[in-house]
């Protein structure tokens, strides 16, 4: 999960997207849709944007360091940064046909709950 966040989050600087986005793992895990692992794996299947190229973080970063003690409380639900997203999108860059009709264009059952310029979270 941790890796999952600092791939996704590190473009944009500092921790909090990342650990927004290990947020948006756990929340999909507590709804059901299946472990940390599974969830993970099947990430791409509902995705905005496309995948990151997968590049191994440096295990003594500081950033990467900075996820690591976020970790726990992201794991066990004391701390959501997203407000309980489950999707995120870069909207300054190319979309899935998917998650445009799905998720963006449904105002209502998806409504945007946080963002960081143009990185949003839904629910």
């Amino acid at each position: 999960m941790v890796t999952f966040g600092w791939l996704h989050g590190k473009v944009y600087g500092g921790h909090l997207a990342s650990c927004m986005m290990m947020n948006v793992i756990m929340n999909r895990v507590r709804l059901g849709w299946g472990t940390v692992a599974e969830v993970i794996h099947k990430f791409s299947d509902k995705a905005a944007n496309p995948y990151p190229i997968v590049e191994v973080p440096q295990i003594w970063s500081p950033e990467f360091v900075r996820l690591l003690h976020e970790c726990e409380a992201i794991f066990d639900g004391s701390q959501d940064y997203s407000k309980g997203a489950l999707y995120f999108c870069d909207t300054a860059m190319p979309i899935n046909s998917w998650f445009q009709s799905k998720i963006l264009d449904d105002k209502a059952g998806h409504p945007c709950i946080a963002n960081m310029n143009s990185l949003m979270f839904f629910r």
